[in-house]
């Protein structure tokens, strides 16, 4: 009797541990299941406040593309700069090219007020007449202003050398009627004799400057024997 008692009180304790072992195990999985909500909250928390914090710095990169945007104003002009600057060497660079274009032609104009230079800038004699030494002369000479070159000597001293060009008008032969139908009145005339020390290197200067005629007449004083003296070329 005493054996089926204490047989029953151990099979009471057995099904009390092992309920109690049960127990223990349901709470055990209620808190982990209570748990694992827990924590994909928090993670689910931090995941929102990181976005959260990445929107508060899109801001930021939507400076930078606006700091971007106001630099390509700066760009735009610098190429507007750089196109009118590339306009400018060209008007300069067309500037250039017309004043070369043109330079001949100034010198040529420079050319035709070589003549009126040198007559303003001669030395006058006592008797009012212009006379050139022979650097004006030559500088005459190599112009293209229109001029006629008169050897006042006789016709055997011309035809044994004169400057080429010049027409040959003795100086006894000289009248108003006979040289306006060799030289046209209003014409720049420049006389020359034998040399500076003979009496008649003036005087066909006289002449011409006596005639109602408008000339304007230079006397090369040192004449045919100056040119000699230099090495100029003669023609017979």
């Amino acid at each position: 009797m005493m054996k089926d008692f204490i047989f029953i009180l151990g099979l009471i304790l057995v099904i009390a541990v092992g309920c109690a072992q049960t127990g223990e195990r349901v709470v055990e999985e209620e808190n982990y299941a209570e748990a694992i909500p827990s924590t994909e909250i928090n993670e689910e928390e931090s995941v929102f406040e990181e976005w959260s914090t990445f929107e508060e710095e899109s801001p930021i990169e939507e400076s930078e593309d606006s700091n971007i945007e106001e630099l390509a104003p700066e760009e735009t002009m610098s190429e507007e700069t750089i196109t009118e600057e590339a306009t400018t060497e060209e008007t300069i660079t067309e500037e250039v090219i017309e004043a070369e274009d043109t330079s001949g032609i100034l010198s040529a104009q420079g050319q035709d007020d070589i003549f009126d230079d040198v007559y303003n800038d001669a030395s006058i004699n006592k008797d009012g007449l212009r006379i050139i030494n022979y650097d004006q002369f030559m500088d005459i000479k190599k112009s293209d202003d229109d001029y006629v070159i008169l050897d006042s000597r006789t016709s055997d001293e011309f035809n044994s050398g004169h400057i080429e060009g010049s027409i040959n008008f003795p100086v006894q032969k000289i009248t108003q009627d006979s040289v306006l139908e060799k030289i046209p009145e209003g014409s720049n005339v420049i006389t020359y004799h034998k040399s500076s020390t003979n009496p008649k290197s003036t005087r066909a200067g006289e002449k011409l400057s006596e005639f109602e005629s408008d000339y304007k007449v230079l006397v090369f004083e040192g004449g045919i024997k100056e040119l000699e003296e230099k090495g100029v070329d003669l023609v017979n």
